[in-house]
């Protein structure tokens, strides 16, 4: 009502609350990304399985997964998965799933009840309606968390029998959204790539051209693709013998099971970036980076954030030599030859039968997290 008490209420209460409610929702992120995952996938293979059967004469091109603003505010802590085709909203969708995310969308509710108690304080200079304003304007952050779910999970869950089964259409993609609007891109499927083409693009180095790009299947092997921004593209099970990706931004890329062995990672930005199974003997990845988690002394990381994956990985003779690797996934990895020297491991995870083939320091060893 006042603008300068309403000024005060957001600066004293509602920012310090968020602030408080972020880190929160950060560390239950971390801790609930592998269970939601699982829950992801269990979902969307339900849902691409109940598309088949509703809608047979329709080929998706594309899959919405909505937060719906009108649902959280009201708290129901649910995210619907509705397929379209080629027209989108033109024709409407189907809807055929959803996802339960009431643990941490859970965390909007208290802080919309944090706020109301707050405003008691300001009686007759902030009324209830303003407080209702003020947590529409904190939804983003929330959101925020579905994205970075979904595309921490998409991977696995794209490789499932009931998505690769379906028919889908050219140019086919995946979306995030906070209302019934187009969103966010999370995935997407190129039929009738020409691989000569995509290298000339690549070896231009065109600005923003790579993000969420499909490459999968791909022989990349010898490629100059250094200083490119690969944000979230998609490489998995290609070729990419001694090809150089130095100082790449790699943030999200998946390149699960691909043959890498020799290739030149160092300086990359690698959170979030997943080399599941993949052949990486000989790499380079000295000087990378990952980071997980939000970092109160680096405002700049964003929510969401999780270590690079070596899960299963052929490591031998790999150098991560000066690197930063927080939160980094080492698991059932072979690290025979691996360098370590002068490298960042906090909370990176190796198993007990991995630490004398890593050959890790003193302080390595005090840094990461041990499972057996």
């Amino acid at each position: 009502m006042e603008k300068k008490s309403l000024d005060r209420f957001r600066e004293k209460d509602a920012e310090p609350c968020l602030s408080d409610i972020q880190l929160e929702a950060e560390a239950m992120f971390q801790d609930m990304k592998d269970e939601f995952r699982i829950h992801f996938v269990t979902e969307f293979s339900k849902a691409c399985e109940a598309y088949k059967k509703a809608a047979q004469g329709m080929i998706p091109g594309y899959i919405m997964i909505h937060l719906l603003r009108t649902d959280l505010v009201q708290g129901v802590y649910r995210c619907p998965i509705l397929f379209y085709d080629r027209g989108w909203y033109l024709h409407g969708g189907i809807s055929v799933g959803e996802l339960q995310l009431d643990r941490l969308f859970s965390l909007y509710g208290k802080l919309w009840d944090n706020l109301c108690q707050r405003a008691k304080l300001y009686v007759g200079r902030v009324i209830m309606p303003e407080v209702d304003w003020l947590m529409q304007e904190m939804v983003p952050y929330f959101y925020r968390y579905l994205k970075e779910l979904v595309l921490y999970s998409i991977g696995e869950a794209t490789e499932t029998e009931s998505f690769l089964s379906m028919l889908k259409e050219e140019g086919f993609q995946i979306r995030t959204g906070e209302y019934m609007e187009p969103g966010d891109l999370v995935y997407q499927e190129q039929q009738g790539r020409n691989l000569d083409e995509i290298r000339k693009m690549l070896t231009d180095n065109q600005e923003d051209a790579y993000l969420f790009e499909d490459y999968k299947d791909l022989d990349l092997s010898n490629t100059l693709l250094y200083c490119h921004d690969f944000h979230y593209s998609d490489f998995r099970r290609g070729l990419l013998k001694y090809t150089n990706l130095n100082f790449s931004r790699l943030i999200g890329s998946r390149f699960r099971y691909c043959n890498m062995e020799g290739a030149s990672l160092s300086g990359c930005m690698l959170h979030n970036t997943d080399f599941t199974g993949a052949d990486l003997k000989n790499a380079n990845f000295s000087y990378g980076l990952s980071y997980h988690g939000k970092s109160e002394l680096e405002p700049w990381q964003q929510e969401g954030y999780t270590g690079s994956s070596f899960r299963d990985c052929d490591l031998r003779g790999a150098s991560f030599f000066r690197g930063v690797f927080m939160g980094a996934d080492f698991r059932n990895a072979i690290l025979e030859g691996c360098n370590f020297n002068e490298a960042a491991l906090y909370d990176s995870r190796f198993t007990k039968k991995q630490i004398s083939e890593a050959n890790l320091s003193r302080d390595q060893l005090e840094q990461i997290l041990l499972e057996v």
